[in-house]
């Protein structure tokens, strides 16, 4: 953890009190602001320090101070465009997606969207690897990338291990709709278990 400002010291000593006694009603929030002010380019996961004393001296729900600081979706890295007839979704990544393989291994991809119960749409991708593959895995990639940065991955995973390979998107990732939060997720791995289930018979 790095602090910057004019005393670095004692902005680190002034933010670990702060989050020792997040729970603590009696707080003085003046503390907190002197300690905003003293450190005011202090930076974790994309939150200034100011939001952080936010989350910790003013606790909101904990699910919430769980989406701040462990979801971290990127600018998307594809996009999904559907056909006049609704039924089929084309994958176009970007050039930040950093694609590995030819345009011939891209068509074992197939992309579509399905709706979760908290109603948000999620994207999904079903890399089919091997026409006799006897296996199917469900991944749910990491916090910090979405399904077209894991594209690639998946075809040279599921050529290895000779399985297919089912994922999602997140709510707030990539091309799904919705915001990232611990009961959106919970939702989210049931919708994909669900689609995957309907699509290609797993049980």
């Amino acid at each position: 953890m790095h602090v910057f400002g004019p005393d670095r010291s004692a902005a680190t000593h002034g933010f670990v009190h702060c989050l020792r006694r997040k729970w603590d009603s009696s707080l003085e929030m003046s503390h907190c602001r002197s300690l905003v002010m003293l450190t005011g380019d202090f930076r974790m996961n994309h939150l200034s320090l100011s939001e952080l004393c936010c989350l910790f001296c003013c606790p909101p729900c904990p699910s919430k101070i769980a989406s701040k600081l462990a979801f971290l979706p990127p600018e998307p890295t594809y996009t999904l465009m559907c056909d006049e007839s609704g039924s089929r979704w084309t994958l176009h990544l970007s050039e930040r997606a950093e694609w590995q393989y030819s345009a011939r291994e891209k068509e074992v991809i197939e992309c579509f969207m399905t709706r979760t119960s908290r109603g948000n749409r999620i994207a999904c991708m079903f890399v089919r690897c091997s026409p006799n593959a006897r296996y199917t895995l469900l991944f749910s990639h990491g916090n910090a990338v979405d399904l077209g940065q894991m594209s690639s991955f998946y075809v040279g995973l599921g050529s290895r291990i000779n399985c297919n390979v089912f994922s999602y998107d997140y709510s707030g990732y990539g091309a799904s709709s919705g915001k990232p939060s611990e009961k959106n997720l919970y939702a989210d791995v049931d919708a994909a278990w669900q689609a995957l289930r309907t699509r290609s018979g797993c049980s």
